[in-house]
């Protein structure tokens, strides 16, 4: 009644055959059976029994012990162990186990074989240190000797295959019992392809830095004689300007009643040559100073520098119903000089193109434009043909004649070069004969 009813005659036919074979004292190793529970239900049994004489009469003695859970735990190791296996004959990374303390390999995966270039076999019958370089087994040795038996990812390492040929792998490893020897598991993920490229790129690297040192020697080169030209900019061109000026200044004062009114003319017109040529002078030495200078960062109020240029411009001459509006607290961090310089020339324009405009109007203010804060000086003047926005910023370039305003078309060009030096950038939008808003950021 202890088993299960299908397993009933075959145990009886069993145990009545021992019972008539007539051997006395005999005691028998544990066995495994099925066995029926008084719930009903099946579950494994640990059957042992001895033979022992009592009064004459023929006795055994049994143990029984229910073994399902050990049973179901032994199948559950035997499923894992199986899965396991299937995990590390199938895995598409090569994967081997080696001996901890001969460095031995006990047991390769496919993708390990395929990417060596080596059989099972002969990868059973080799070391570790066998696919390293010999210059790197010292360093493998002392890695090994550190380990902590933790899941470890000791970087990458340069492996040699069957044939010779090199390879870079990460190597990641821990520790593990491998049928009863100390063992280290180990995955080996090839980055070859990984460190060529970060090597192409050092290489790279160091192409682009000698180059930038090479380049670097050219511009202080070029600067110098950009120094040197300034110089002679500044000294030597200014001295016949400044006697071309003088002597015509001279004749107009000393001899002008010798000359007829083409002849004034004439010499009305050196005068404003030379005049204009000398303001040029400053506009290519200011642009030229632009590049070339420093940027020294401290916190600059843009609304305070507005109303000092504006106020300077008011004092050399007033104007009718003159509008200046101006946002108050208008800071950013930059360079002061060089922002100055920006808004002397965007409000010196502003004033210059108002000039003939009735009840003109000028603003300066700051808004935030997703994020990024935007600046804009805007007014009512004489404004421009949106066509030709694209000229406006570069050097010499000039959207209305010398009659009607005066300039040299250095001004926005030395603006652009200010805003690129501080990491922002500036834009127009205009109208003729509606006037300009500038904007820019920092």
């Amino acid at each position: 009644m202890l088993m299960p009813e299908r397993f009933r005659s075959q145990h009886t036919g069993g145990f009545g055959r021992f019972l008539t074979t007539g051997q006395r004292n005999i005691s028998w190793k544990a066995i495994e059976l099925p066995g029926l529970h008084r719930g009903g239900y099946e579950i494994q049994l640990e059957l042992s029994f001895a033979e022992y004489n009592k009064g004459g009469i023929r006795c055994f003695t049994s143990v029984i012990r229910d073994i399902t859970r050990r049973k179901e735990f032994e199948e559950a190791l035997k499923r894992s162990e199986e899965r396991y296996r299937e995990l590390f004959e199938n895995n598409p990374l090569p994967m081997w186990v080696y001996d901890a303390d001969s460095l031995g390999f006990l047991a390769v995966n496919d993708a390990a074989c395929r990417q060596y270039g080596y059989s099972s076999g002969e990868f059973l019958s080799m070391k570790i240190t066998q696919i390293r370089p010999a210059e790197e087994v010292p360093d493998l040795l002392t890695n090994l000797a550190e380990a902590d038996g933790s899941l470890q990812k000791s970087g990458d390492w340069l492996h040699r295959r069957k044939d010779g040929t090199e390879l870079y792998v990460e190597i990641t490893s821990h520790d593990i019992d491998f049928l009863g020897r100390k063992a280290r598991l180990v995955l080996a993920n090839d980055v070859t392809d990984r460190k060529n490229a970060e090597e192409a790129q050092l290489r790279l690297n160091e192409t682009l830095e000698r180059r930038v040192a090479e380049r670097t020697v050219e511009l202080e080169s070029v600067n110098k004689e950009l120094e040197s030209f300034a110089y002679s900019v500044s000294h030597d061109l200014r001295a016949p300007l400044r006697a071309m000026d003088g002597f015509s200044l001279a004749l107009m004062e000393d001899y002008g009643d010798k000359f007829e009114d083409a002849g004034k003319n004439f010499l009305h017109r050196i005068r404003t040559a030379s005049q204009q040529m000398s303001r040029l002078i400053d506009d290519l030495l200011s642009l030229s100073r632009v590049t070339r200078s420093e940027i020294r960062h401290t916190h600059v109020n843009l609304s305070a520098i507005a109303n000092e240029i504006i106020d300077r411009h008011l004092e050399l001459q007033q104007r009718e119903d003159f509008v200046f509006d101006v946002q108050d607290g208008i800071e950013v961090s930059g360079d002061e000089r060089l922002l100055r310089i920006a808004l002397e020339n965007l409000l010196g324009n502003a004033w210059k193109f108002t000039s003939k405009t009735k009840s003109p109007q000028i603003s300066f203010e700051c808004r935030s434009d997703n994020g990024e804060r935007v600046y804009c000086i805007k007014d009512n003047g004489a404004g421009f043909d949106m066509k030709y926005a694209d000229k406006l910023f570069g050097a010499f370039q000039r959207l209305h004649s010398a009659n009607e305003f005066e300039g040299t078309g250095i001004g926005l060009a030395t603006v652009q070069r200010i805003m690129a030096r501080h990491g922002g950038k500036i834009w127009a939008e205009g109208d003729v004969g509606n006037g300009a808003a500038f904007y820019f950021t920092i």
